[in-house]
């Protein structure tokens, strides 16, 4: 097992939605699919609909992507379970997790997804504050981190996306400051 993944609920909505976009790429491509195989519609509309097919492709092909590849454990679960067709216990061998904890909370999700919309909790409205808490987790999450060597001690350490920019911004700056202070300095000879 390399890394626990982390295989609690923490947002049914977006479970949901991510299940029902899926679904909703994969229906639109089949009617695209029935569309373009209809002869009785003029060749250039029928590759234009299969250009628009291999769109669509495109982008379930990275939503799928996304979802098995997720940081959030339970977005893998339900990648296996609601797209793959897995079973709990194929689910469970893909993840390396315990049969007990996937059950549970596969059990707590379906339970959500059973329980009318306008019956369920709404979901509480956040702060200006804790919606740019959430939104910076967010951001940071999608971005990757660098693993970065340092030459005195030879420690490693990892560092965000955004702090490898403000680095060699810096960097090019002092560059573009010494070629500027350089240039002054040749042509005063």
């Amino acid at each position: 097992m390399s890394e626990a993944l982390n295989l609690r609920m923490k947002n049914p909505e977006l479970y949901e939605t991510l299940i029902e976009d899926v679904y909703r790429f994969m229906k639109k491509i089949d009617w695209l699919e029935n569309f373009k195989g209809d002869e009785k519609h003029d060749a250039n509309v029928r590759q234009a609909v299969s250009e628009e097919i291999e769109f669509q492709k495109k982008d379930l092909d990275e939503l799928k992507s996304l979802m098995k590849n997720n940081k959030d454990g339970f977005v893998r679960i339900i990648y296996y379970k609601y797209v793959e067709g897995y079973s709990l216990n194929e689910v469970v061998d893909e993840l390396n997790s315990n049969y007990g904890t996937v059950a549970n909370n596969h059990a707590e999700f379906s339970s959500y997804l059973n329980t009318p919309k306008e019956e369920r909790e709404r979901p509480k409205v956040l702060s200006g504050v804790e919606f740019r808490r959430m939104s910076e987790n967010l951001k940071q999450s999608m971005e990757p981190t660098y693993e970065a060597c340092c030459s005195h001690c030879g420690n490693t350490t990892m560092i965000s996306s955004e702090l490898v920019k403000k680095i060699v911004s810096t960097e090019v700056n002092k560059e573009r400051s010494w070629k500027r202070f350089n240039q002054g300095n040749s042509r005063r000879k």
